[in-house]
């Protein structure tokens, strides 16, 4: 069976570990199959048309391009034969707030089969034609993994644990609203807050201090407790007028707060809709045993206040109070087990079922569609494979060059800086 998935996660030495594992979740499951993992950032093979295709998989960074209208025009001509394909055809968007018309569009026009949304409840405005053509279900940002379960089956005792609260996130622009806001300045007042507190805080939004891969779980499971915020947007932007209009704004005000960008860009939509979901931090926290010190969500109707993480009000009026749940070892072994155990009873959360139920949509299809001649099907997979092979070499070389080259003039004006002191 022939799978296609593709992505544009970029630079494997800057993706996050639950990102890479969604977009190569159906290798990772069914690695008998013939599998082609394509970066669309890279123009695809011209014999990619030839391959008869069983599944089209279209991953959420592959759709998260339709906020650049240059790359989502470029992305209509490069992939425009998959309206005329007969494979199973998946998508899985994950900020469906943004550009949802564009979507929209694109599912209707490409004749996508399935689409798995993180926000079920809001299917019907996120996707006002193709809800009545195609078959919507409930997806994640992210999933639970064997391997993360292997690897937090018992994870690091708490009490050795260095860090006593940690965070990282970027600071969002504000068309996504108020919960995008909130997301890029919970850590700042967060140490505010705990001035005089005898506390080993690891937080930062600075994008420097991202941290990947392997290297975000280390860090996830040497924290005792770490900060999340619901994770999404309370702005709807259909269009993506409203990012153009915050983005153009931001340029001729480049000193603006959030506030002032709020009111003058989007009065009106900020906080009409919540569009929030489950995010892989508090999935991979709760597997980690790190207490979630989060702002109250209903967080996919999965956690529960005080029982699954402790409460900080928008406000922090109680953070005497969770300064004290902090202090207190029975409520917090409480708070972890408790978390820990019901995201890991919860099916639908783990990878291998989204894969199987995937698995049998694109089974159930392949059986209803013509078979076409597989000699040639698989000379053109050959091809593909050959073709992508030399393409991905051609960037390599061309990005390791630029970084040596950014390398070295970074290191001559730093010589040049300390002669001149």
């Amino acid at each position: 069976m022939n799978i296609l998935s593709l992505h544009r996660m970029g630079d494997p030495r800057k993706r996050r570990a639950a990102v890479e594992s969604l977009e190569y979740f159906m290798e990772s499951n069914f690695p008998e199959y013939n599998h082609f993992i394509h970066d669309a950032s890279l123009r695809p093979s011209k014999y990619i048309k030839d391959v008869q295709w069983d599944a089209i998989l279209l991953g959420s960074t592959f759709l998260c391009k339709v906020l650049n209208d240059k790359e989502f025009k470029q992305t209509l001509i490069d992939y425009d034969w998959i309206h005329s394909s007969s494979a199973a055809k998946i998508a899985l968007p994950q900020d469906d707030y943004n550009c949802s018309q564009r979507l929209d569009e694109l599912f209707v026009s490409w004749r996508i089969d399935l689409v798995y949304t993180v926000l079920p409840k809001h299917h019907k405005l996120l996707y006002p034609r193709f809800h009545v053509k195609g078959e919507i279900r409930t997806g994640y940002t992210g999933y639970i993994h064997d391997e993360l379960i292997k690897k937090w089956k018992s994870p690091k005792s708490f009490k050795e644990r260095k860090i006593d609260v940690s965070y990282r996130a970027n600071k969002l622009t504000a068309n996504y609203g108020h919960i995008g806001y909130l997301k890029g300045s919970i850590g700042e007042r967060f140490i505010e807050a705990v001035q005089g507190q005898e506390l080993n805080l690891d937080i930062s939004t600075n994008p420097k201090d991202v941290i990947a891969g392997d290297k975000w779980h280390e860090f996830l499971e040497e924290s005792k407790f770490c900060l999340v915020s619901p994770s999404g947007s309370s702005v709807h932007d259909p269009m993506g007028t409203l990012r153009n209009k915050v983005l153009d704004f931001m340029k001729k005000n480049p000193r603006a707060n959030f506030k002032e960008i709020s009111e003058k860009c989007i009065p009106k939509e900020n906080g009409k809709y919540v569009f929030t979901a489950i995010s892989p931090r508090n999935i991979e926290a709760a597997l980690a045993e790190t207490v979630q010190i989060a702002i109250p969500d209903d967080y996919s109707d999965f956690l529960s206040p005080y029982e699954d993480y402790i409460p900080l009000r928008e406000d922090f009026s109680n953070i005497k109070e969770v300064l004290s749940i902090m202090k207190d070892e029975v409520r917090v072994n409480s708070i972890r087990k408790s978390c820990k155990e019901k995201i890991l009873n919860i099916p639908s959360l783990k990878i291998t079922f989204l894969a199987n139920e995937i698995n049998d949509f694109i089974l159930k299809k392949r059986s209803q569609s013509e078979t076409l001649n597989i000699e040639s099907s698989e000379i053109a997979f050959i091809k593909v494979k050959k073709y992508k092979n030399l393409k991905i070499r051609i960037y390599w070389y061309k990005t390791y060059f630029v970084d040596a080259i950014k390398n070295i003039l970074k290191f001559l004006k730093e010589t040049y800086e300390k002669s001149k002191r």
